[in-house]
C-alpha cells in the first residue's frame, strides 16, 4: 500500500527555521542558569555563544537587553560581560572563539 501522506511544505520548513532562529539566542539564559549552578563554565558558554557574546559591542539599547536577558554569573558580574572578556582574550593570544 502506499501512502498518501504529503512532503512537509513550505510552510512547515519556515516555522522549523524560526522556531530554530528563536530557540538559539533564547537558550542562552538557562545556559547562564547551567553556569551559576557550576555545570558549564565560562569557556564552554563563550565559545557556544560567540556570536551572541558580541552584542556587547551592539547600539546602547540593545547591549542592556541581551546583558539583561543572559544574567549573571556565579559571582554575580554580568554574563555577557565575562564572556566577551574570556573570547576578547582567547582572540587576542590567537585561539578559541573568533
Amino acid at each position: 500500500m502506499t501512502s498518501d501522506r504529503k512532503k512537509p511544505g513550505v510552510v512547515f520548513w519556515t516555522i522549523v527555521a524560526v522556531m530554530a532562529v528563536l530557540a538559539y539566542p533564547l537558550s542562552i539564559r538557562p545556559a547562564g542558569w547551567l553556569v551559576r549552578m557550576e555545570v558549564l563554565s565560562v569557556e564552554t558558554l563563550a565559545h557556544a555563544y560567540w556570536p551572541l557574546v558580541m552584542l556587547r559591542r551592539a547600539p546602547r539599547p540593545i547591549e542592556r537587553v541581551a546583558t539583561w536577558y543572559a544574567g549573571k554569573d556565579q559571582w554575580g558580574a554580568d554574563l555577557l560581560y565575562v564572556m566577551s572578556a574570556r573570547a576578547d582574550y582567547e582572540a587576542k593570544n590567537g585561539f578559541g572563539a573568533p
